[in-house]
């Protein structure tokens, strides 16, 4: 679902931002599998 919705969120971007916003997507879902 997180990859899903980040991949809508973040599709019109360019492929650079795509770039760092999954790095940063990626951090997030490590700290709410860690919360959870």
């Amino acid at each position: 679902l997180l990859l899903y919705l980040a991949r809508r969120l973040f599709g019109g971007v360019n492929g650079d931002v795509v770039g760092a916003s999954n790095e940063i997507t990626r951090a997030v879902i490590l700290l709410v599998l860690t919360l959870v």
